[in-house]
């Protein structure tokens, strides 16, 4: 991606990628034949079965190799590696991709599950070939952009786990977006009309002047604010004065809307800063009051990424939780066995999250092979159990909450707002009164209200000042 926003494809063939393979030439020429297959078909639902079932009989052939002792390293980073796309930008930013149509892994949920809608989760980590061992390795799933002309086919975007390289590669995300669509994020009127409904509306009900200040932290295009302006001015006749602050540029959709809309935006103003340097900068000032502060989705932009193991038992104890699930047994962990005879509805590679070591894990057993693969390129070591199950884990990062200057973020927010919104994916209860033990914050109160906002994959809360 150049700074003109023009992109530049490089591609290489099939040879060049997969070199000489040695032991592994059988399987990696019936991956061949079936991925050359589901190209030609135009992807055709009744070709995934056998460029699936060849993904992952591959996959199981060369960790057998490499725990017999094979040198097979450089083969297996490969087959990690396969169908994922690295994009980088003159903006010194960096992501991942993939395509929805070509990601054996990604459609085996399509073989179990042919009808659900495409979501990046069902591929929640992915590792492109080449990259160095260690954690720096791993992208994590981010967003999708649905591409044109292609019978809903779409690029799922991934930044880089390690932290401190996400601002810059969101920056290139959000280029990549607008040069390869015009449309929006297909998820903003969802969450608009839930975070309007069950936590927006009775807020700016609440006061009795028609304009309201409101603070929106980690911004990105805004549309999601935007929209909850619009909402609230039709119900309630409120207009707004905006700050927004995030770190990549401002989108100029943010400039469009407050032009198109004057008696709904009476100031617009965008700060181009970390959300934790402008609070800590501008916290306790008397000039800088709003009546609601919003932190939508900007903490879990900092979750932590893993690949985690555990054992069957573990394993069918979480499948406990959810009575849709079977249980599992090693049959589930080889999917190329499941499809060599006819057992898709034994697949395990859904979205549903299961609490694990103090985070996420999504019931994707099944790929169980895949990600003990990503751990053994990114230098882990296996396990001696036979029945061991690689899963991806997220994690809330509790230092997220705690500016550079050591303070409360959740405090320091509240000396500038009446009320502070906070939408997360990962926040929980308890990360939230860890948070104010720490710190002694109790004179704040929460309210949850994720189920009336029916968030589905998010948590929502109210964060204010308790009344006297």
């Amino acid at each position: 991606m150049t700074a003109g926003r023009r992109i530049r494809v490089a591609s290489v063939t099939w040879d060049d990628y997969w070199g000489r393979c040695g032991p592994l030439a059988r399987e990696i020429a019936q991956l061949k034949a079936a991925w050359t297959a589901l190209i030609a078909g135009n992807y055709a639902g009744s070709l995934r079965r056998d460029f699936v079932r060849a993904y992952f009989l591959l996959l199981r052939t060369c960790l057998d190799h490499h725990a017999c002792g094979q040198n097979v390293l450089s083969v297996l980073r490969k087959v990690v590696g396969f169908e994922t796309i690295r994009v980088s930008g003159d903006c010194g930013g960096s992501a991942a991709a993939i395509v929805s149509a070509r990601h054996p892994v990604y459609l085996l949920s399509k073989l179990a599950r042919p009808h659900a809608p495409e979501n990046p989760k069902y591929l929640p980590l992915i590792c492109p070939c080449g990259n160095l061992p260690g954690v720096d390795a791993l992208d994590w799933h981010y967003r999708r952009i649905s591409l044109m002309r292609t019978d809903g086919i779409q690029l799922f975007v991934y930044p880089p786990a390690k932290v401190c390289n996400r601002p810059l590669s969101h920056a290139l995300i959000g280029q990549l977006f607008t040069c390869l669509t015009p449309r929006s994020d297909p998820w903003i009127r969802e969450r608009s009309q839930s975070l309007f409904v069950g936590a927006f509306a009775p807020l700016v009900a609440r006061p009795a002047s028609r304009r309201l200040h409101l603070l929106d932290m980690a911004c990105g295009s805004a549309k999601v604010t935007m929209t909850l302006c619009r909402k609230a001015f039709a119900a309630h006749r409120k207009s707004f004065d905006l700050t927004l602050v995030d770190v990549v540029r401002g989108s100029r959709s943010i400039a469009n809307a407050f032009y198109r809309n004057p008696r709904i935006f009476g100031n617009v103003v965008f700060r181009r800063e970390s959300l934790f340097e402008w609070v800590d900068k501008n916290a306790g000032k008397s000039q800088v009051r709003f009546d609601v502060a919003l932190l939508p989705r900007a903490c879990n932009l900092f979750s932590r990424f893993s690949i985690e193991q555990m054992s069957c038992r573990e394993a069918n104890a979480l499948i406990g939780q959810d009575t849709m699930c079977g249980p599992l047994d090693s049959q589930v962990l080889r999917p190329a066995k499941l499809i060599e005879d006819n057992s898709l509805d034994r697949i395990q590679h859904g979205i549903g999250r299961f609490t694990f070591k103090n985070g996420w894990v999504f019931r994707q057993f099944s790929s169980s092979d895949y990600f003990k693969a990503i751990h053994v390129v990114m230098g882990g070591r296996l396990s001696a159990g036979e029945d061991t199950v690689y899963v991806p884990l997220r994690a809330f990062d509790d230092d997220v909450l705690v500016l550079p200057s050591g303070r409360s973020l959740i405090a320091q927010l509240l000396t500038m707002a009446n009320q502070l919104v906070i939408e997360d994916a990962d926040l929980l209860p308890y990360h939230l009164e860890r948070h104010f033990k720490q710190f002694a914050l109790g004179g704040l109160s929460v309210t949850d209200l994720t189920e009336r906002t029916k968030r589905r994959g998010a948590a929502v809360y109210l964060v204010e000042k308790n009344r006297v």
